[in-house]
């Protein structure tokens, strides 16, 4: 089962201040993309023993929320590109 990993950052905190201060880069590394991963990884697990258990109602939930999530175009129109 592949298990994402956070990478290291590149660079330092601070090496892009002033247009994005230190503590913004470490926050969104740190918290918001260490979240993501996590999220990842337990979502891969729960999925496992779903499979193990051959318990699909997890699974199924899934599903169930997809569909109320998308919907056609109603009101919003594609992007031309011009201003």
């Amino acid at each position: 089962m592949p298990v994402y990993t956070l990478p290291e950052l590149p660079y330092d905190y601070a090496a892009l201040a002033p247009v994005i201060s230190p503590e913004i880069i470490e926050l969104h590394h740190d918290k918001h993309h260490a979240a993501y991963v996590k999220g990842a990884n337990d979502t891969l697990e729960q999925l496992a023993e779903a499979r193990d258990k051959e318990s699909w109602g997890a699974v199924n939930g899934l599903e169930k929320n997809l569909w109320p999530s998308i919907s056609p175009a109603t009101s919003c129109t594609a992007s031309t590109g011009r201003t």
